[in-house]
């Protein structure tokens, strides 16, 4: 026997249901950003982008939307400059390690707002729609995941007080980076990236370290480099860590000494909220 339609109207609508009841969303676009830049020259000016922190961030590392709305074409003039300029297109710009330093930070900082945006400022987003989307950078695609791993040529401090969108990374600055400062300004984002709470993570209830992936996967190489060091065994990730803070950053890791270390989630993005 036939089935009336109204049966098949009757399960799509309880498909529906049931995906938005089991939290189900739409699924966010992963496709690689193109930008056009005929016209567009090469530089490491900045001032777009020194334009649109100023404006659209405040000093907890947060986004008003809004404001980064507002602001799209000028962060879209900074990312097309980016895209043509970069340590294999451009070397002549770039010939300091310190300028290489800023431009990545800068190039990072930039992307995670444009995807954000893109995505239309959700408060989340998965690995693939912001780390791993690809976008033009440097006369090549490349993802946030890829300029972790080139700051990470420089050190791990280097990749953990780069900036980042989601609450697991360090803040977005107010200010693009220099090359004039941009060692003393990753230093100082480094302590404060691991003494802000709501960033790096101490979960005192179940005692273990909530380590953000780009810190994690050095958990092996910090943890052998300080046994090597201090002329020890088993020792724990936090107090391999602890080496490395000072101020306060060093005091909240005492006091999670002997408390263990497990990955991050992803986390969510670090958009103002107001009440």
């Amino acid at each position: 026997m036939a089935r009336h339609p109204c049966n098949s109207c009757y399960l799509i609508i309880c498909l529906l249901s049931a995906a938005v009841a089991a939290g189900c969303v739409a699924p966010v676009d992963t496709t690689p950003v193109f930008l056009d830049t005929d016209g567009v020259r090469p530089s490491t000016d900045y001032a777009d982008l020194a334009t649109l922190l100023q404006d659209a961030m405040d000093e907890e590392g947060r986004v008003d939307a809004d404001e980064l709305r507002r602001h799209e074409a000028c962060l879209d003039r900074q990312l097309r400059r980016l895209a043509i300029t970069g340590p294999r297109s451009t070397p002549d710009l770039l010939a300091r390690q310190a300028d290489l330093l800023a431009y990545w930070c800068n190039a990072r900082a930039a992307w995670a707002l444009k995807l954000a945006l893109l995505a239309d400022c959700p408060d989340e987003l998965p690995p693939e729609a912001l780390e791993r989307r690809p976008f033009p950078l440097d006369g090549r695609r490349m993802t946030l995941e890829q300029i972790d791993a080139e700051l990470a040529r420089h050190g791990w401090r280097v990749v953990a007080a780069a900036p980042g969108i989601r609450y697991t990374r360090a803040r977005i600055p107010r200010a693009p980076f220099a090359p004039e400062d941009v060692y003393e300004r990753l230093a100082a984002r480094l302590q404060e990236f691991l003494g802000a709470s709501e960033r790096f993570v101490i979960d005192e209830e179940a005692r273990t370290l909530r380590v953000p992936r780009m810190i994690w996967e050095f958990r092996e190489k910090l943890i052998a480099d300080y046994e090597r060091k201090h002329r020890t065994v088993d020792a724990m990730f936090v107090t391999a860590l602890l080496s490395y803070t000072t101020g306060s950053a060093h005091r909240r890791l005492q006091d999670a000494i002997g408390y263990a270390a497990a990955p991050a989630a992803p986390g969510k993005l670090a958009w103002q909220t107001w009440p």
